[in-house]
């Protein structure tokens, strides 16, 4: 039984996407993995190890889910904050792993309900190139920072897809199109320069990765990174300097406009129970006072 490509992206709008495409599976683009290996050989990962883990189904639809003949890509836009908060506007939410789940497990329950289809979602998950899937199924392009940028929604996106037993009628192309010319505003704001300008990035530099993945203390430049814009969960600075992005004027929730200081003192019960439901929840109350730390010094 094949899928209706029509049909689908109805359900993944009912379900609460603002960007659905459909492409085949199967193999990415040899590219694709010797980037990757040779980021992960040049320690441009840090400390996430797991990454090196089930590298052949990462690169490989098939073997992720053996029978997988269609990737089903969505994304949903989330409003970026113009300040005011040292938390990053993705995580100022319900944690986008419960969301964007639960709109991927709507999408699957509509898709069951006209066939006796295999399904696997995922969502930031699972050993899958999201980002090379969403340029496949033609959600937008990845620009100068690597970040997937849509021309109508821009590149503050959460995405989660679904492999299907199943081949569609009619697949959706990628999109072609320059999102960024001449421009380098991420490359030039980023202040620890982990953009690479090519499409790359050095995550080991990244202050979410220093913020959220990184285990340990910080080095004396790993400080300076945090304290040059402030922050002690994520960063927003390559979104807010992108121009296909816009800035909401609403203020922040008042639960995220809080001082370092006031980060630092959390105890672990307010924490768990007045963030738990967040991206915030991926990191400890320790990780957060050694993040607000060294603000305070």
């Amino acid at each position: 039984m094949s899928l209706n490509r029509d049909r689908i992206k109805l359900a993944a709008h009912e379900a609460g996407f603002d960007i659905c495409g459909v492409t085949p599976g199967g193999a990415v683009d040899g590219w694709l993995r010797d980037a990757f290996t040779d980021r992960l050989e040049r320690g441009c990962y840090g400390t996430m190890s797991w990454l090196s883990r089930y590298t052949d189904m990462r690169f490989d639809t098939s073997l992720l889910m053996p029978g997988a003949r269609t990737v089903i890509m969505c994304a949903k836009s989330y409003p970026l904050y113009s300040g005011g908060s040292l938390v990053a506007s993705y995580a100022m939410r319900e944690d986008y792993h419960r969301a964007v789940r639960g709109m991927l497990d709507k999408l699957c329950a509509s898709l069951r309900s006209e066939g006796d289809y295999a399904l696997r979602p995922f969502v930031d998950s699972a050993p899958v190139t999201e980002r090379y899937w969403a340029v496949r199924a033609g959600l937008g392009v990845c620009g100068r920072s690597g970040m997937l940028i849509n021309p109508e929604f821009g590149g503050a996106l959460m995405i989660g897809g679904v492999l299907v037993d199943a081949i569609c009628e009619g697949a959706d192309t990628p999109l072609h199109y320059d999102p960024c010319g001449g421009c380098r505003r991420c490359v030039d704001a980023c202040p620890t320069g982990a953009i690479c300008g090519d499409g790359g990035m050095d995550a080991s530099k990244c202050r979410s990765y220093l913020t959220i993945e990184h285990r340990g203390e910080f080095s004396s430049w790993q400080c300076d990174a945090l304290r040059c814009a402030p922050t002690v969960f994520g960063c927003d600075i390559c979104l807010r300097a992108c121009p296909h992005n816009m800035t909401v004027a609403e203020p922040v929730p008042g639960r995220f406009a809080l001082t370092a200081r006031q980060w630092f003192e959390m105890g672990t019960n307010r924490f768990r129970k007045g963030y738990g439901d967040t991206p915030m929840s991926r990191i400890t109350v320790s990780m957060l006072r050694r993040n607000a730390g060294v603000l305070l010094r």
